[in-house]
């Protein structure tokens, strides 16, 4: 039993540091996306108000009877 043992408890420091190694990448990626989703959803905001107002500005069509 302390042949299985004892390869493990040698290892247990080394995966620590990859578990807290991709905690933080996720971390760092989990942020990123936020701040994309963020910028791309103020920008659609930004674009659905400006062809709104351009909507209500633009002087109404009249067709001509001829």
């Amino acid at each position: 039993m302390e042949k299985l043992i004892g390869p493990l408890q040698d290892r247990i420091e080394e995966w620590k540091k990859t578990a807290a190694l991709l905690d933080k990448d996720h971390a760092k990626e989990y942020k990123r996306s936020r701040q994309e989703i963020k910028k791309k959803s103020s920008d659609t905001l930004k674009l659905q108000k400006k062809a709104r107002k351009a909507l209500n500005v633009s002087p109404p069509h009249r067709l001509s009877s001829v």
